[in-house]
């Protein structure tokens, strides 16, 4: 029983949306994150998403708080950075614009057919294979790399 208000869809009952996906249990998960500032929102169109339902947002307080990459959209990269590094921000501050065009260089991300890195059609089949690892082996990235990356770097499911 949904009803059309000035141009969103109101559910009748949350649970509507749960029948088709796990949007509110990701929802109801989020809410568990620390430093959780306030509720955790969700758009009428709320659809389930990589761990964070795509729709809905939360902010998070530092220092309690945490960067939630499921929350900004990792899974399509919507632009999304994450570094881990020691250095303090006041040291890198005035750096960041350039950081920044830097790992997006280096980093190939959206539409084309391009890379910085050119694969022969069995190297391809190679990374879909390996995932991550096939990039240690070639000495491009560390095996510390592979522990902070979710999964390993790979999916199991595509082996």
């Amino acid at each position: 029983m949904n009803k059309e208000t000035n141009g969103y869809q109101e559910l009748a009952h949350p649970a509507d949306l749960a029948i088709f996906d796990r949007s509110i249990e990701q929802a109801i998960n989020a809410s568990s994150l620390p430093g959780l500032v306030d509720e955790v929102k969700v758009m009428p169109d709320v659809h389930q998403g990589y761990g964070f339902p795509i729709g809905a947002v939360a902010a998070l307080a530092y220092p309690q708080g945490v960067i939630s990459p499921g929350g900004i959209g990792y899974d399509i990269n919507c632009g999304m950075r994450l570094l881990a590094s020691h250095i303090p921000l006041a040291a890198v501050r005035e750096y960041l614009p350039d950081l920044a065009d830097a790992i997006n260089h280096c980093c190939p991300s959206g539409v084309g057919k391009k890379g910085n890195i050119p694969l022969s059609k069995n190297e391809l089949n190679q990374v879909l294979q390996q995932g991550a690892a096939w990039l240690s082996k070639k000495g491009m990235i560390e095996e510390n790399d592979l522990l902070r990356t979710e999964e390993g770097g790979s999916l199991d499911a595509l082996k």
